[in-house]
């Protein structure tokens, strides 16, 4: 895992134990606490390879984050990560973004980010709901 990796959580506890996670895993984090941050940070060329962002952060979603971002850099890959269970309600939202239900264990989030940078075909909706198997890694 050679890539960089964007999250972005407003809950600053939950956003530092995916960072470590993902450190751990050998990527390299850039983190932010909201989707204005979070912009900024892609578009100043920082060489953001995949944005993991929380559905539910306030000012602007998840979903938003993603959408804003597609519109400057359509090929970045998303992951949205939630802890609502009945995702079926929201799955349209997260059109070509792969979703990662909390809690997560290292080895959901690893694939995941690992299905999330090789995905060659972007533009189809395909997202990917990581099953649940409770508590962490």
């Amino acid at each position: 895992g050679s890539a960089t990796v964007l999250v972005v959580d407003d809950q600053a506890d939950v956003r530092e134990v995916a960072v470590a996670h993902l450190e751990a895993l050998g990527y390299q984090v850039a983190q932010a606490a909201s989707g204005r941050t979070a912009l900024d940070l892609i578009g100043d060329g920082s060489g953001i390879d995949l944005l993991i962002a929380d559905y539910a952060m306030p000012g602007m979603s998840g979903v938003e984050l993603a959408r804003a971002v597609r519109a400057k850099r359509p090929d970045l890959p998303v992951v949205i990560v939630t802890g609502y269970v009945d995702v079926s309600a929201f799955a349209t939202e997260i059109e070509g973004a792969d979703l990662l239900k909390k809690p997560y264990r290292v080895s959901e989030l690893a694939a995941t980010v690992e299905l999330a940078l090789r995905r060659d075909d972007r533009g189809e909706t395909q997202a990917k709901v990581v099953a649940l198997r409770g508590g962490h890694d």
